[in-house]
């Protein structure tokens, strides 16, 4: 018992510091107005959080972890703010961090249709996809091969993003 309880509290000790740093830039994201420039500390704190939970998200025991600590909800808003506020510069790091939500999304939703329902029904998610894959400039060459993840929920969002 005292070793569940010890792996438990390494779990939730390797995944509240990304976490909280997701949850601290949404913050700072809902208080920038449009077409803002970010703090020079946004990029490099954000991509090193969103690279810590897309490496971590492989292990399940990290994604139920993260999912009890809400961090698909926390994700979706991330990219809901990311285009509200800067809609689609020409910076590629934007490109970037909006891969790195993708994947995390994909990995921390993995056999879960809960977190996938939920993500689906999110307040703006779908949208935002949308208008990512309107504005995807190589969607036409892969457009055949999304047609195989259209049946698949979530996992088809998260591709169409990655384009």
């Amino acid at each position: 018992m005292q070793d569940q309880d010890d792996a438990r509290r390494r779990r939730l000790r390797r995944a509240l510091p990304p976490s909280n740093c997701v949850r601290e830039q949404i913050f700072y994201l809902r208080r920038l107005p449009h077409n803002s420039v970010p703090a020079p500390s946004y990029y490099p704190r954000l991509f090193s959080a969103l690279d810590c939970i897309v490496k971590e998200s492989f292990d399940e025991e990290y994604r139920k972890v993260a999912i009890i600590l809400g961090l698909v909800e926390s994700l979706a808003e991330l990219l809901v703010l990311e285009l509200t506020v800067f809609d689609f510069p020409t910076r590629n790091e934007h490109r970037s961090l909006r891969k790195l939500i993708a994947n995390a999304l994909t990995n921390l939703t993995y056999g879960h249709a809960a977190s996938k329902r939920r993500l689906c029904f999110y307040s703006g998610f779908i949208p935002t996809v949308v208008r990512i894959l309107n504005e995807a400039r190589n969607l036409a060459q892969l457009s055949y091969a999304i047609q195989g993840y259209a049946a698949k929920g979530v996992p088809f969002l998260v591709v169409a993003i990655v384009c």
